[in-house]
Order: structure tokens, then sequence, then C-alpha cells
């Protein structure tokens, strides 16, 4: 029978930081969740955007990666429901090709979109929270919130206080129909309105945004904005993971 307290599992080089977090209710109702962690992590700089390619080293990437590709299935009885197992093995096979070279947050971007080929959003590699930020998901001093008619910025630190109560219409030179589109292969969903949510979070991460091909790498990302009354304009944003301010439209 289930229990009602969580279980937790780690991924095999569990000596370091915790990671990320992702998660499944079981069949029985028990909340699985999988503790990522890095082999060896040694933030010199918290404000650095991302981390060199070697600080988790290709062996424990490799090691994730085998986590997921043979053990995740196990454990989700229902993950290849819609995903053909050929189709995800193939997606494992070019992103273990990839682990040596690419940057630790491009490959977690990866790892996401593999497990989010499931289409499941009770399990999920999450990129947010304070261990993402150890491992160089930093995010913009910005908070989104979608509404019927966009993507709206309700809170921003001092620097970007312009930006409050303007919408976010296009991120560096992609509009914001494809950059949410980019969002959703690292989003497992079953419908708009999961993607919606988790873009919130998801488009003040710059890290995610250069994974997915969005913005180049780079100390800032271009983001424009257009106000209520149509004018648009566009600042360039750099990562501060300080809480922004909240912001609360006149009534």
């Amino acid at each position: 029978s289930g229990s009602a307290f969580p279980r937790s599992r780690s991924l095999p080089h569990s000596v370091g930081r915790r990671l990320i977090l992702f998660w499944r209710w079981g069949v029985e109702g028990v909340y699985h969740c999988f503790q990522m962690r890095l082999s060896a992590l040694v933030l010199v700089c918290m404000s650095a955007m991302t981390l060199p390619a070697q600080q988790i080293g290709t062996a424990g990437r490799l090691q994730d990666l085998d986590f997921v590709r043979t053990q995740l299935p196990q454990l989700d009885p229902f993950f290849f429901a819609q995903l053909d197992p050929a189709q995800f093995q193939a997606a494992a096979d070019a992103l273990s090709a990839s682990a040596p070279t690419v940057t630790d947050t491009d490959f977690y971007v990866g790892l996401a979109q593999l497990i989010a080929m499931a289409g499941d959003p009770h399990t999920s590699l999450y990129l947010t929270g304070a261990a993402a930020v150890n491992a160089g998901f930093h995010q913009f001093p910005l908070s989104m919130h979608w509404l019927d008619d966009g993507v709206f910025v309700t809170g921003a630190s001092d620097p970007y206080s312009g930006a409050l109560g303007t919408q976010l219409i296009r991120v560096g030179n992609v509009p914001i129909e494809q950059v949410v589109a980019r969002l959703a292969t690292v989003i497992p969903h079953t419908n708009d309105q999961w993607v919606h949510f988790m873009a919130q979070q998801y488009l003040t991460l710059p890290a995610l945004l250069q994974g997915l091909g969005v913005v180049p790498a780079g100390p800032t990302s271009s983001l424009t904005f257009q106000t209520l009354a149509g004018d648009v304009f566009t600042m360039d944003v750099a990562p501060d993971d300080a809480a922004p301010q909240s912001f609360v439209p006149a009534l």
C-alpha cells in the first residue's frame, strides 16, 4: 500500500550540491521525489550566468543521463504511454554525444527536453529554485504573469522598473509566441495552460533561453516590451537573483 510520506531518490553521482527536483505521483498516490546532485560543483562567483563545460564533468553528466534513460521509465509505468521508446533512446544518444562539449546548463536543458518527451506533467525536470541557481540557472530580476492577452511584467528591480505593467512581446529577435513554443519542449504538458503557467517562471531564466537558442550567450539578454498605450521599447536585462519589487496596478 502507498505511504502518506514522500520518498526520495538521488541520481548516481550524489556527492555535492542538490541540483534539481523532478517528481512523479506513483500509482499508489505516493509522491516520488528524485534529487539530482552535482558531483564536484564549486561556485566561484554566484553572479556567473552559466558554468564552464567541465564544471560537473562528462562522467557525472552521463551518470545522470543513464539514470533518466534506464531508471525513470521503470519508476514511471506510464512513461512510454505516448512516447516511442526508440525515439526516446535516439534523443538520449544525441544528448550523450554532446555531453563532453556543452555547458552544464545546456546539458540539463537537454535532459529536461528528454524527460519532457513523455508529455507527462507529473514527471518533470525543474530548472528553478535555489539549487538550480547554484547550477547556473540564474534569474532576471523580473516577475512575469500570463494574462488573457499575453505575458506581463508584474515585478521588477529598480533598474528595470520601466517594464512594470508592460507586455513582453519579444526575447532577443524571437517573437514571444515562438519563445513559448521552444519553452514547451522542456515542459511536459497535456494542455497549453500548464505551458503558460511554467513559462511565467522560465521566461526569466537566461541560461534556459540561451540553451534553447532564443538569445546568445552573454552578460545581458534583450527583452522587448509594449506598454498599454502601444509604445514598444527594448531593455538589455542582466540576471540578478534578488527578488523583484512587487507591482500593484492602479485602479
